[in-house]
Parts: C-alpha cells; sequence; structure tokens
C-alpha cells in the first residue's frame, strides 16, 4: 500500500482523523501493512501489543479462550477500527 494510502486509511479512523495531513504522513511513512487470511491469529490472549493495527477490510474477530476448546467472541471489529492498544 502507497504511503498517501496508508495515510487516507489513518484519517478514517476516529483515532486519527483529527490530525493535520503532515501528521498523517509522518504517521503512514512509519506504518507497515499486515495482510492476514482468515482463521489466521494477529495476536494470543495475554500477549503483549507490539503495535497498533487498523482494520482495512474485512472483519476480526476478538475472543477468550475459556479453557482448551471453547471460543467467547467478545467483539467484532469492522473497517475503520483499531486494535492492538491492549492485547
Amino acid at each position: 500500500m502507497a504511503t498517501i494510502d496508508i495515510a487516507s486509511e489513518l484519517d478514517g479512523t476516529v483515532l486519527f482523523g483529527g490530525l493535520d495531513e503532515d501528521d498523517l504522513r509522518r504517521l503512514a511513512g512509519i506504518a507497515r501493512e499486515s495482510n492476514l487470511k482468515t482463521g489466521d491469529t494477529l495476536f494470543d490472549q495475554g500477549d503483549e501489543s507490539d503495535g497498533l493495527y487498523i482494520v482495512v477490510s474485512g472483519i476480526v474477530r476478538i475472543y477468550l479462550t475459556a479453557d482448551d476448546t471453547r471460543e467467547a467472541t467478545i467483539n467484532l471489529l469492522e473497517e475503520g477500527e483499531v486494535i492492538g492498544e491492549i492485547a
């Protein structure tokens, strides 16, 4: 994704939407794109977050594992939402 596209994605979020264009471009310059497929894990319960992620497309399911077999969905994040501030 080009830097200007990342800046547009940042601008479309509640967290970064109020920043001016220069600040958005600076953030975009240090951002990196991650592509996940259905079923991929971004991080596991209890992991320390190594970054902040913006959902550009698709849905991210946030869940807790009750035991080794049961999962409880606690949130579904959609386009423009942010994850990773606390993992």
